[in-house]
């Protein structure tokens, strides 16, 4: 059997069409760069150049690094994130040629952490006799915040180190995602075993259930005492992905979905800057002078974009506040319209489908409940972000992953996607190793 054949098989394409997949997904994010930088009155002196050419060789190198994307994992994966990765770039680039250099500085890191994980890790498995002490960094980074951070947007989430400034719940995150795969790998089987029932949801036994919500517990009350409630969502919002993949109990989801409208009430009545975006939610327009400015320039910025937007360039997206950041996908919208924003959401469903075929597939659980719970830490990020700018759900405060200007989310980003991309190489080897026998017996 052939290595194409091997590749097929497994649900991969060739090298040649991996090649072809590759320059594709890279072209839109070049193209975008140039016509942004031609775009600025002043190419001759415009950053975009130096940025052009840093991306592309951060990803081409990578490419190549791996055997022409035959040995990342899943060259499918990592394609989808340079699409996004030059998406983002292009936009960030237009919106403040300033943050150009940033940003590719901050692709650059992402990307060694992302080949880090891949290449040098001996197996996904090492990380599991870790899973206590990646929960207790967990919140100690989330803690360290309470006492040493600084405001930003209402939410006490960032800490200043003189020369750069960091958000801790990024890679918290990552870190509690690990903890989570561990524990519910030990605890899966028990967790299936439901005995009691609090109207009408079944429970599971609390011995074995209890570190794991007291640990969980913990991470929200820290979430709340910053007041980041993006991430305090982010958090929720894969435990009950990852309990749901460990046990396959519906009602797990059921009740944790009344939990989440009890906190999201508890969080608008304790909290004015929460309240106030279930109010700008609710109502933008009464308040679009106000705290409403930033989702009814929004509304407007995707409107103005209609089917395939008004073009790299034309629009107007700086008049909204924070755009690089919380409201690059209204830029996107309106620049390159319906066309575009679906292209990138559909990115994200690739992206996810891709992961969550590899936690499926995973014959260690660990294996799968940890691509299970990276995939959907990323696309549940890009769900909120994305929700809020098109006013489907309040507004959360979190950045659209590889796309969205940040070095502490873009590397927390890649950092998931390789943990996703060294479960599905270590994957793939087990099977080449199971054919190579199969075919020596043969």
């Amino acid at each position: 059997m052939t290595y194409d054949a091997r590749g097929a098989a497994r649900g991969l394409p060739g090298p040649s069409s991996i090649d072809t997949l590759f320059a594709t997904a890279l072209l839109p994010g070049m193209l975008g760069v140039v016509m942004a930088t031609l775009a600025s009155g002043r190419p001759e002196r415009s950053p975009g150049w130096p940025a052009l050419l840093g991306f592309t060789g951060i990803f081409l190198t990578c490419h190549i690094s791996f055997g022409r994307g035959r040995r990342i994992g899943d060259p499918v994966v990592f394609s989808v994130v340079a699409f996004l990765s030059g998406v983002g770039l292009a936009e960030v680039l237009r919106l403040d040629p300033g943050l150009a250099a940033r940003q590719v500085g901050h692709l650059a890191l992402g990307v060694a952490t992302m080949s880090a994980l891949v290449a040098f890790t001996p197996e996904v498995r090492v990380f599991e006799k870790y899973r206590f002490v990646a929960a207790a960094t967990s919140c100690v980074l989330l803690a360290s915040t309470i006492f040493f951070g600084v405001e930003v947007g209402g939410a006490r989430s960032w800490l200043d180190l003189g020369f750069v400034a960091v958000q801790p719940s990024e890679a918290a995150k990552v870190l509690m995602v690990m903890f989570y795969a561990g524990y519910l790998k030990d605890t899966r089987a028990l967790l299936k075993r439901s005995s009691r029932r609090l109207l009408g949801i079944l429970l599971p036994d609390l011995s074995y259930a209890g570190p794991l919500v007291l640990m969980w517990g913990l991470a929200l009350v820290l979430l709340v005492f910053q007041r980041d409630l993006g991430a305090a969502v982010l958090f929720f919002g894969v435990f009950l992905v990852m309990l749901y993949a460990a046990s396959g109990r519906a009602s797990y989801v059921a009740g944790g979905a009344v939990l989440l409208a009890l906190g999201a009430a508890a969080c608008a009545w304790f909290f004015p800057h929460v309240k106030a975006r279930f109010t700008v939610w609710l109502d933008p327009w009464r308040f679009m002078d106000s705290t409403g400015y930033q989702a009814v320039q929004s509304m407007f910025a995707v409107a103005a974009g209609g089917i395939i937007g008004v073009g790299p360039g034309r629009g107007m997206p700086n008049v909204i506040p924070a755009a690089p950041t919380d409201f690059v996908f209204s830029a996107i919208c309106e620049e390159m319209g319906l066309v575009g924003g679906l292209a990138v959401i559909g990115a994200y469903a690739l992206l996810v489908q891709r992961g969550l075929s590899w936690a499926t597939r995973a014959r260690d659980d660990f294996r799968g409940l940890l691509a299970a719970g990276m995939t959907s830490l990323i696309g549940l990020q890009a769900l909120a972000i994305t929700g809020g700018v098109l006013g489907l759900v309040p507004l959360t405060g979190v950045t659209l992953p590889f796309v969205s200007y940040g070095g502490s989310s873009m590397v927390a980003s890649f950092a998931a996607v390789g943990f996703v991309l060294r479960v599905a190489r270590e994957e793939q080897e087990e099977r080449g190793k199971e054919e190579a026998r199969v075919e020596v017996e043969g």
